[in-house]
């Protein structure tokens, strides 16, 4: 399954079946204002933060390196 579809199956979930999904195998970023600076936060798939880092890219090969997928919510 393509990155492509794997986004367009998860984006068509219902918020409980995202959630069961297993929120150690999922993971998303979200922008956030954070100290008065532009940060990333990471979620696993039932909402629970993670961290905060300062870029993007750093987000997604922190997830990565923790054997997570990420997904697009947007």
């Amino acid at each position: 399954m393509t990155l492509d579809e794997k986004n367009t199956y998860l984006k068509a979930l219902d918020l409980n079946a995202f959630k069961e999904l297993g929120a150690m195998h999922v993971a998303y970023v979200r922008e956030i204002d954070w100290l008065g600076g532009k940060h990333f936060a990471v979620h696993s798939a039932d909402g629970s933060p993670l961290t905060i880092v300062s870029s993007r890219d750093s987000a997604m090969t922190l997830i990565q390196s923790s054997d997570m997928e990420a997904i697009s919510l947007h």
